[in-house]
């Protein structure tokens, strides 16, 4: 039920035209802002990638979604995609300033992935290599 209600609200403030390229979503006005926050909230709880990532292609992918949709994904212990949306989100992040909807934990996310996926070496250099990028506590136990 509240699914339709803001998919309705999405897709009435969306664009008429689809030649305008997808944006952070900061970047629209609340009308269609807040009911997509909202929806990609309900995805993120139900634990519904393939609905989320569908928003996302009409709306625009920033750093903070990929993150989602890689939690997800681990939730699903669907590994793969999650270093996929991982990797997609990383990516992303370095391509501009995305404000609040940068993610500080796709890095992080990075090491543990790996290791699911058992590439130990690999989990170790990220760990490592986040390690020397910014030498704390936090990343220093992430390297343990």
């Amino acid at each position: 039920m509240f699914i339709n209600h803001f998919q309705g609200l999405v897709e009435k403030a969306m664009p008429n035209s689809t030649a305008a390229p997808a944006k952070a979503i900061f970047e629209y006005e609340n009308d269609l802002r807040l009911p997509a926050i909202a929806l990609k909230e309900i995805y993120e709880a139900l634990k519904d990638a393939q609905s989320y990532a569908t928003l996302c292609e009409k709306l625009g992918f920033g750093p903070r979604d990929c993150e989602h949709l890689a939690e997800i994904e681990v939730a699903n212990k669907h590994w793969a995609k999650a270093l996929e949306w991982l990797e997609r989100g990383i990516k992303l992040e370095r391509g501009r300033d995305w404000k609040n909807e940068g993610s500080y934990w796709l890095e992080r996310l990075r090491p543990e992935i790996l290791r699911k996926l058992g590439r130990k070496e690999d989990a170790l250099a990220s760990a490592w290599a986040d390690f020397q990028g910014d030498p704390n506590d936090l990343s220093y136990q992430e390297l343990m």
